[in-house]
């Protein structure tokens, strides 16, 4: 039977101040490695606003630098561009004409050329505390601004699971076979160590919602030659077509929700398959010494691998499994549940938006030009594009535009998934 912990009198190193360290925290500290606290929370708090303020400098400098190597990039991209222009393909040409027959499909790029700051880096950057800190901490990509929505796929199941466990342990869940059991402890446990996940669930689309909310599209001046009777679809969330060109709101289709509309959430999240997605995961993990059945202690004793990790992914027998307690079999297992489901939950509801929009879509058949404007031709749009493409004629005119190497990269991959025939296709730089 373990020993009752009791409570612990210290002396602070730097004020000298006397103070108490709680049993919790004792087991706390222990479960992480650490020794106990020497400062009382006074000096800690102290020295916390003081690395505070050293961290936002950090920040600074890391921004001004990250500044420097986008411009160095951008730099030798257009050389590349510029290459393969040269060796192009596609048809090129200047900006093409709009008429009432045409179907003009705008993304966040055309925000950008009207000097909004509206992409994931501005949102990066007017966004602070838990938002940020899920999506910088738990999701797994080197960048999770750049391709952000994409992005969101790639939550790190073992870094939110060892979170999870480590919380059971901080709050001491017991067996269920104690007289102490405590369910509500339990289940906390499991809600508190995967906070990333109910905040990317709950509060990110909050806090989209109130940065795009802030956007100031007035006062912008008209760069485009667009015409007003043309059929548009915008996957902004911004009214930047009627405030800057004058567009009637009934010729736009904002297909991912308009701003000003309140009682209708705006679509945000990834596209990818979460099987696909938890497959490439399982093979790149799979050979780690660490997740295998059998391990070695210090003395070179083989020993039944108890890591939750292994566990709840890599175990491939659960009889096997070297749980200890039926008690963690269960955690593991609400873990597990509640991390898969993220996959779901964050993904953007394409089919539903889809159906939504069916005799839209149906209603294009009279199309003869399509032109794109500052849309990425990214994967997780493509249902969109198939949709459009298998409603128009199939002598409708594609007009891409793209504005960067990574932009005229997408336009062969589009065109493959779209099976459109290069002479079908024009393209112009934006």
């Amino acid at each position: 039977m373990k020993a009752k912990l009791e409570p612990i009198k210290a002396i602070c190193k730097d004020c000298g101040a006397e103070f108490i360290i709680e049993p919790a925290e004792q087991r706390y500290f222990k479960s992480i490695g650490y020794e106990l606290p020497k400062r009382c929370k006074s000096c800690l708090n102290k020295r916390a606003v003081t690395r505070k303020k050293e961290k936002q400098q950090q920040i600074d400098v890391a921004k001004a630098r990250e500044a420097e190597e986008r411009q160095k990039q951008r730099e030798e991209d257009e050389k590349t561009l510029q290459k393969l222009l040269k060796e192009s393909i596609y048809n090129q040409g200047a900006f093409p004409n709009i008429d009432k027959d045409t179907l003009v499909i705008i993304g966040n790029g055309f925000d950008l050329a009207h000097n909004i700051p509206s992409s994931y880096y501005c949102f990066r950057d007017k966004t602070h505390g838990s938002v940020k800190d899920a999506l910088e901490l738990f999701i797994d990509v080197d960048d999770v601004w750049g391709d952000f929505e994409n992005n969101l796929a790639y939550l790190d199941r073992e870094k939110v699971l060892l979170s999870m466990w480590l919380e059971k342990d901080i709050n001491g869940v017991l067996e269920e076979e104690d007289d102490d059991f405590s369910a509500a402890d339990f289940y906390m446990s499991i809600d508190s160590g995967g906070w990333a996940i109910d905040t990317i669930v709950n509060e990110l689309p909050i806090a989209f919602r109130r940065w795009i909310n802030s956007l100031v599209v007035d006062g912008r001046e008209p760069i485009y030659n667009l015409f007003k009777d043309a059929h548009y679809l915008s996957f902004n969330y911004t009214e930047t077509l009627e405030t800057v060109y004058g567009i009637d709101k009934n010729n736009i289709n904002y297909i991912h929700g308009d701003r000003r509309n309140k009682k209708r959430p705006l679509v945000l999240g990834h596209g990818n398959d979460g099987n696909a997605v938890f497959d490439q995961w399982w093979e790149k993990n799979k050979n780690r010494k660490d997740l295998q059945p059998y391990l070695y202690n210090k003395k070179g004793k083989r020993i039944r691998n108890d890591n939750p990790v292994y566990l709840a992914y890599f175990l491939e027998d659960e009889i096997k499994g070297n749980w200890h307690n039926q008690t963690n079999y269960d955690y593991i297992e609400c873990c597990t549940r509640k991390i898969e489901e993220y996959y779901d939950d964050s993904a953007k509801k394409i089919n539903e938006v889809i159906k939504a929009n069916e005799n839209y879509f149906k209603s294009l058949s009279d199309i003869k030009r399509i032109v794109t404007i500052g849309h990425s031709l990214s994967k997780v749009d493509i249902p969109y594009f198939k949709q459009i493409h298998e409603n128009v004629n199939k002598d409708t005119e594609w007009y891409i535009g793209f504005h960067s190497l990574k932009d005229y990269k997408r336009i062969e991959g589009f065109m493959r998934e779209l099976n459109l025939y290069s002479k079908k296709v024009y393209i112009f730089r934006t």
